[in-house]
């Protein structure tokens, strides 16, 4: 034990002596301001003008600045397109010197990569590593007796395509530099688009790389980004997202059009990147025999417990479709059982139609062409209704749609639409509505004892097992850290295994046997529903039948699909059509088109929630933006082009 402290002290003592001396000693080389002002064309290229203010404490001789021009980072996580490049401009290119204040341009000698110039050692000049994607400018200051104290270097250099125009947005998604010769400590970015007549509210930035940093999106043609502090491990990287119509002239090359690479997909993805940012944890595992032992166990451990407490039990029912509603349950509980205790922004649709079919609300239609994205329709209470039946999340929704957003009377999809939109206390009360129709719709789902009963005990006892890899874990680090030994791929080992098991253990959810028979029958109900068009024996039921069944349709996901085949087995119900409620009107003149109220409904929720989220995002500008609206820096990577950086010698 006075060992084990020992050598704690000793490691404790070692990381504060190697601060300190971090601390005092300095670099050789600082940079005390970094300025980039980026412009953008109507064409998709990118002008930039970059200032370095920089002081060297020791005589060195050159200085190289890396240019990589490539449209996507290393690892790039999301769809992309070959063809879809940038270059760099060889003939709009400049270096200017300044030295204590004077300029020294003429007096150095300057090279260029593109121009199979020669650095001071005689070797091509080159970036490092070498790059087709890449190219270096580089100053040689051997002439004027050395690169020594406050020097400035300014560069200007043109990126032709380095927009890409995907089906509803543009994006420059660029790293400016991802090295450089020491900490960074002040720097700001500019960028500035054609000149517009969009708002504020369409233009998208994210800041990557940095753990200090702000953004404001000052107008709607000019972004701004202030860095207090760039360290030497980080990178300066961004995302912004404009409408394409303000790159009329882009190259057909760098327009790509993919259905899954769109303005939700990009907020989606970034979204994501600051929550995972935010929590981020750093593992570390074990020596590399026992991490192999201790993995294979953990397998052997894992296997067991599935089989006795995650594997569902067998239903009676077995076939692969269920012609009819398999229960009474709301779609909300249905989505608690078959989504496994989760409720979708789909149920709020899904809630709100069924209780215009049980004639709770009634939806009419008014504005523009049905099928229009600015087609709205008008949700009306019907207060002569007995709300006894109703669950507790039903009358929530009711209440938050008519007496918070609407009038107490209606409410029209455009007002969801829009309720929290620039306004912080009605986004967050938006926030809190939401959160409250979930947590109402997982305790009705709780009351159908759908899952199994005492898991949570029998999880807390499994996950004792845990200690084993906690323990070799333990042991690699403490090896690591005082004897210096190679063990990384234990501890990565470890670390995956760790965290996977955890992850799976606090992931247990079991269906009790009534729940798994249930979730049985929705999942051949969903199957009937997706497959019922290719059906030639199966006689269509009425149109009430069929918006019962698309209220549940729509809590699956798959309303789009079943709507697809009613378009042609509808005309075969030989009932009123009258007799539905929201998709009888005029099925058969007006192209079906009361149908289109589970989009727009849908569309309005999900709308709703991304300007409430949105809203509240901007308000806290100072923490990391998670919507779009400028705000901080975070953590992560948008896996943008370009890059680069500086090196001196």
């Amino acid at each position: 034990m006075i060992k084990y402290t020992r050598f704690i002290l000793l490691g404790l003592f070692t990381i504060a002596l190697i601060l300190i001396i971090t601390l005092f000693m300095g670099s050789t080389i600082k940079i005390s301001n970094y300025e980039a002002v980026i412009t953008l064309n109507e064409q998709g290229d990118m002008n930039v003008v970059e200032r370095w203010d920089m002081t060297y404490n020791e005589v060195l001789s050159v200085r190289f600045r890396d240019i990589k021009f490539n449209k996507y980072g290393a690892g790039y996580p999301l769809e992309i397109s070959v063809q879809n490049t940038a270059d760099f401009d060889e003939n709009q290119v400049s270096i200017r010197v300044f030295q204590e204040g004077i300029d020294i341009t003429n007096q150095v000698r300057l090279g260029y990569s593109f121009l199979g110039d020669r650095d001071e050692l005689g070797y091509l000049i080159t970036c490092e590593p070498a790059s087709s994607s890449c190219e270096s400018l580089f100053v040689d200051f051997t002439n004027v007796g050395g690169l020594f104290g406050n020097i400035t270097f300014e560069y200007e250099y043109n990126i032709l395509g380095a927009i890409t125009s995907y089906s509803d947005i543009a994006e420059l998604n660029w790293r400016l530099f991802d090295y450089m010769e020491a900490d960074i400590e002040q720097a700001s970015v500019e960028v500035h688009f054609p000149s517009n007549t969009y708002s504020v509210e369409d233009i998208y930035v994210w800041g990557h790389g940095l753990s200090k940093g702000t953004i404001e999106i000052v107008a709607n043609d000019f972004v701004k980004m202030t860095i207090d502090k760039i360290k030497k491990t980080e990178f300066l990287e961004f995302r912004i997202l404009a409408p394409t119509s303000l790159f009329p002239d882009i190259a057909t090359k760098n327009i790509f059009i993919n259905p899954n690479m769109n303005l939700q997909r990009l907020i989606d993805y970034e979204s994501n990147l600051a929550i995972e940012t935010n929590r981020r944890i750093t593992i570390a595992s074990i020596v590399l025999g026992s991490a192999v032992a201790t993995m294979v166990g953990m397998i052997i451990i894992t296997i067991n417990v599935y089989r006795k407490y995650d594997k569902e039990y067998t239903p009676d029912f077995q076939g692969d479709y269920y012609r009819e509603l398999p229960s009474d349950e709301t779609p909300a509980e249905m989505s608690y059982l078959y989504y496994m205790q989760k409720i979708n922004d789909e149920d709020f649709t899904a809630t709100i139609l069924d209780l215009v079919r049980r004639k709770f609300i009634r939806l009419d239609y008014q504005g523009t062409e049905l099928t229009s994205k600015d087609a709205d329709f008008t949700l009306t209470f019907i207060p002569e209704t007995n709300q006894s039946s109703l669950l507790p999340h039903e009358q929530h929704l009711l209440k938050w749609i008519f007496n918070v957003i609407g009038n107490n009377k209606q409410v029209t999809t455009q007002q969801i639409e829009n309720y929290g939109k620039g306004n912080v206390t009605k986004a967050e009360r938006f926030q809190s509505e939401a959160r409250n129709f979930v947590r109402l719709a997982k305790k009705a789902g709780e009351k159908r004892h759908y899952f199994e009963e005492g898991l949570s005990a029998n999880k807390s006892k499994v996950m004792g097992f845990v200690i084993i890899p906690v323990f070799v874990f333990l042991i690699a680090l403490y090896t690591r850290t005082n004897y210096y030994l190679d063990n990384m791929l234990a501890l990565i080992l470890m670390a995956v295994t760790i965290v996977s098991y955890g992850i799976y253990i606090a992931s247990i959810k079991k269906r009790s046997r009534s729940g798994n028979e249930s979730y049985a029958k929705w999942k051949a109900f969903r199957n009937f529903l997706l497959d019922f068009g290719n059906m030639k024996d199966y006689p269509m039921p009425g149109i009430i039948v069929w918006e019962h069944y698309l209220v549940y349709a729509t809590s699956l996901k798959i309303a789009d699909t079943v709507m697809e085949q009613l378009k042609v087995r509808l005309p075969e119900v030989s009932t009123d059509a009258s007799e539905g409620t929201f998709l009888s009107t005029g099925y058969r003149s007006r192209g079906f088109y009361y149908g289109y109220a589970l989009g727009r409904v849908q569309r309005s929720f999900t709308t709703a929630k991304t300007n409430s989220f949105q809203t509240i995002a901007a308000h806290n500008a100072q923490k990391v933006s998670s919507g779009g609206r400028g705000g901080g820096f975070g953590g992560g990577s948008s896996f943008g082009g370009g890059g680069g950086g500086g090196r001196s010698r």
